[in-house]
């Protein structure tokens, strides 16, 4: 169950169903924009208001099962979510729909979030964390079995005793709170014992420092993550225009971003009376960043059998690697890609296909981004790799692949990549911007096992000279690979200037600008292209850089539009050296005198040549007599 299944029947049940991406909303004004069209495979979030959700975050079972009771007896039987147990979230009608968020103390085992007015959960799709869906347990079903009208009210007063009475049983049980209560400074860890602590100003603290230190925080954190971060800030640079400037960039950077927010809540620093968050707090969070600790790996593993290597396509892609198919512009990189994702999506149904004509295609689920074509110029080239897929199996026309496409291949085209309004993956300094956090939800959320991202120059603002950038944009996408399992290829086009021009061994002249992109990645599959005598386009595709196989030796195709034909290598006339093996081979035992006779050529390069074959191991000499060496 995903967001495109169940929208219409949560809008007949009441309720307000927006598409969200892992756990966060996939549209920046999702408060305003409910019900988009599209977004069919994201999860599926329920806009709080009319509804409350009763989200009871704690880890032990017992208390939660105890809660979880306590609630259904005080407020009325409801339906209730299970994402993570023994988690749980409760619906009820709200009785305050104007009600904010309201939660607990937190304690070691985690607290109660009441979520109200301008909040969201999810209510079907797939766990981030754990993989599985979100399921519905309880005896009335799920809110697409129950309308709006029909849920059980809440209203503040029972709010508060649920959440006094887990106060209660927290303590009682012997947890701990971990936070000290406060409107500002809450569920932030404090111990007066540590220096770090201490409400003073930090004079090795920079603006710059900070900087930093913001950078390795996602901006999309908690509220009272977001808040606690502003107020350290307000305080250590005394409230200074920088540091809200500081602050306010920091945040637009996250989906939850409001223009205004930050200058309202600085200015409700400047007059709390409290505890103060001083710079320490931001120290702590450069601690838990600097934090490294060294175990090791013990000696039993180089005992056990390893598991068997898995592949996209065998023998040339592996899974779960970053890599890029290259070359100049007008080489065909993209339509080759488009084929791959339909074939791998169509081949249950039409087998025995081959990626360009030579790699046997296994099925799987893919996602294209597209950050340079739009739907319209993407829609020739699918429709037309579609008739052609069709071709050779009158049987089957494009209706019948529509179900094995619909569920194994997602396209996002540059309209949808570009709707947050964020151009990039990384910005120019090398810094992740708000899609990292979109693309691994989304990809997630459809269990994708291979991502196609077009093309390199529009999703990273880089100087194609600067080395270090071209690693970073690497390392953002080991990141996405690293959250999601899937692998990602992505299509990069060189400067015209590359273009005819001859490649060095592994085809990096052919890689925009540094090679540092190639170098970084694990796999890259160049493509040039020269005319054949007939004039037609012909395609020479080496596999420059390989991972967990050998290299593909490079072949050519060519190219009618949309299909890729092999051509076939013509026999070439062995060396000197394959006839000295292949006579060996024959001859076991032959004498050299008898070999050189064999051989064709001089008499002292054939002699040369059986050293030389001797020497590197394919033959062996016993006696007087030469015998193949077998692998």
């Amino acid at each position: 169950m995903n967001y495109g299944s169940a929208k219409q029947t949560l809008l007949d049940n009441g309720y307000s169903p927006i598409p969200v991406m892992g756990k966060k909303p996939a549209l920046d004004n999702w408060r305003e924009n409910i019900a988009p069209e599209g977004y069919g495979g994201y999860n599926a979030g329920i806009l709080c208001g009319s509804v409350v959700a009763i989200d009871i975050d704690i880890t032990d079972k017992e208390i939660a099962e105890q809660l979880k009771d306590y609630v259904l007896q005080i407020c009325g039987e409801t339906v209730y979510r299970i994402g993570r147990a023994p988690k749980v979230l409760l619906v009820y009608r709200n009785a305050s729909p104007e009600g904010r968020k309201r939660v607990s103390k937190r304690y070691d085992c985690g607290r109660i979030e009441v979520l109200g007015e301008g909040q969201q959960f999810v209510a079907f799709g797939t766990h981030p964390d754990t993989k599985q869906p979100y399921t519905w347990p309880g005896p009335l079903g799920n809110l697409l079995d129950i309308r709006i009208d029909s849920l059980p009210q809440v209203n503040d007063s029972q709010i508060t005793d649920i959440l006094h009475r887990f106060e209660e049983i927290a303590e009682k049980a012997g947890y701990r709170p971990v936070s000290k209560e406060s409107e500002l400074a809450k569920n932030c860890e404090y111990d007066p014992t540590d220096p770090l602590d201490r409400p003073e100003i930090i004079q090795d603290l920079t603006i710059d420092r900070c900087k930093k230190i913001l950078a390795s925080i996602d901006p999309d954190c908690s509220r009272d993550e977001w808040r606690n971060l502003g107020m350290s800030l307000h305080y250590q640079f005394k409230g200074s225009p920088e540091a809200l400037a500081l602050w306010d960039e920091w945040s637009a950077k996250g989906t939850k971003y409001k223009s205004g927010e930050p200058e309202k809540q600085w200015e409700s620093f400047g007059q709390y009376s409290g505890r103060p968050l001083s710079g320490a707090y931001l120290l702590k969070q450069e601690k838990k960043v600097d934090a490294w600790t060294l175990e090791g790996v013990n000696s039993d593993w180089v005992f056990t059998p390893p598991k068997p290597f898995e592949f996209i396509i065998p023998n040339l892609l592996a899974k779960a690697l970053v890599g890029f198919i290259y070359g100049s512009g007008g080489t065909y990189k993209s339509l080759a890609a488009l084929w791959l994702v339909l074939q791998r999506a169509s081949c249950k149904i039409l087998p025995d296909q081959k990626w360009l004509d030579r790699f046997p295609v296994t099925p799987g689920k893919s996602i294209f981004f597209s950050a340079e074509d739009v739907l319209d110029d993407l829609h020739h080239r699918g429709y037309a790799i579609l008739n052609s897929l069709i071709e050779n199996d009158l049987s089957k026309s494009i209706e019948d692949l529509k179900p094995e496409i619909s569920s194994n291949f997602r396209l996002i085209p540059r309209e949808q990549w570009i709707a947050d309004r964020e151009l990039f993956l990384i910005d120019s300094e090398g810094i992740p911007t708000k899609k990292l956090e979109s693309i691994i939800g989304f990809t997630n959320t459809f269990e994708a096992d291979l991502i196609l991202i077009e093309t390199a120059s529009r999703i990273a603002p880089i100087d194609e000279n600067d080395n270090s950038m071209g690693a970073r944009l690497v390392g953002c996408l080991e990141e996405i690979r690293d959250k999601t399992g899937a692998c990602i290829l992505v299509i990069d086009h060189s400067s015209k200037s590359t273009r005819g021009a001859k490649s060095d061994l592994l085809g990096q002249n052919s890689l925009r600008g540094a090679s540092s992109k190639l170098d970084n990645a694990r796999w890259g599959l160049l493509f040039e292209t020269r005319k054949s005598e007939g004039g037609t386009d012909l395609l020479q595709i080496s596999n420059s850089k390989s991972f967990r196989c050998r290299r593909a030796d490079p072949f050519e195709v060519t190219v009618e539009y949309p299909r890729f034909s092999l051509v076939e290598k013509q026999e070439k006339k062995p060396d000197i050296y394959d006839s000295i093996i292949e006579a060996v081979q024959a001859n076991p035992g032959i004498k050299r005198r008898d070999l050189i006779k064999m051989l064709s050529g001089a008499s002292d390069k054939k002699s040369a040549a059986i050293t030389r074959c001797t020497r590197d191991g394919f033959i062996r000499n016993e006696g007087e007599g030469y015998y193949y060496v077998e692998d």
